[in-house]
Formats: C-alpha cells, structure tokens, sequence
C-alpha cells in the first residue's frame, strides 16, 4: 500500500473488543448456569407429578412407564423446539389414541410443534388425562 491506513489507537479498540467479548462470554455462563438450574426443577416437578399420577390412580408398570413416555422427565431443549412443546404434542396424541373416549376420536393427524406462548394448554391436557383415568380409562401401548 502507498498510503497505509494509520494504525492510531488500534490497542484501545482492541482492549475494549476483548472487555465486551469477555463480558458476553461471563452473561452467557450464567445463563446456561440458570438453563440448567431450570431444566433440573422441571424434571423433578415432572417426575413428581409423574409418581403422583401412578399412585393416585394405581397404574400398574407398565401404563406408568407408557405415561412416562408421553409425559418425560427428560428436558432437552433445542433451538427449534423446547420440552414444553414436546410434551404437548405428545399429550394430544395420548389423547387422541389411548384416552380418546370412543374410537371415532382416534385420529391419527400429524400436528406440527409450534412454539407455546404459555403452558396453559399443556396444564389443561395433564388435567384433562387425569380425568380421564379418574373414570377408569386406561393407558396402552397397543393404541
């Protein structure tokens, strides 16, 4: 280069890259240090509600462990698509297949997981399936 660019406080501007690169990387430890706080309570609150449902409604292994399918404790959160989302496909399908109440409710529809604004619908459906094993409904791998 004939005229070369001037090369003037480049340290300065370098130091304060490194600051704000440290700082982030410092945010960004604290978040995922909260991530995973979170993703430990809410496998122990679905584990809990899990064994409350087995006992509450004495299901044997086997329903238990088919529950415990459509409802899991495991919480692995994607980009894409968290538990929360997870859970509730899985529970409109529960519902639709072994707590559908007559076989005209089976339906066998693809849903496509949308992120939730709220759990509100994923809380009505955990209801409404312990309703249904309330009035003896049973849950079954065969459907």
């Amino acid at each position: 280069d004939r005229n070369p660019a001037a090369l003037q406080h480049l340290d300065v501007l370098l130091e304060g890259t490194f600051q704000q690169l440290n700082t982030m990387g410092g945010s960004l430890e604290q978040c995922q240090g909260g991530l995973i706080l979170a993703s430990d309570r809410l496998r122990a609150a679905t584990h809990l509600v899990l064994l409350l449902i087995r006992y509450r409604f004495d299901l044997d292994l086997e329903s238990y462990e088919t529950l415990q399918c459509y409802l899991p404790a495991v919480t692995a959160d994607t980009q894409e698509q968290g538990w929360e989302e997870c859970a509730e496909a899985a529970m409109t399908h529960l519902l639709r297949t072994s707590l559908s109440k007559t076989t005209k409710d089976v339906a066998n529809i693809a849903t496509q997981l949308t992120p939730l604004t709220d759990t509100t619908k994923l809380k009505k459906q955990i209801g409404v399936v312990c309703e249904r094993l309330a009035r003896g409904a049973r849950i079954s791998k065969d459907k």
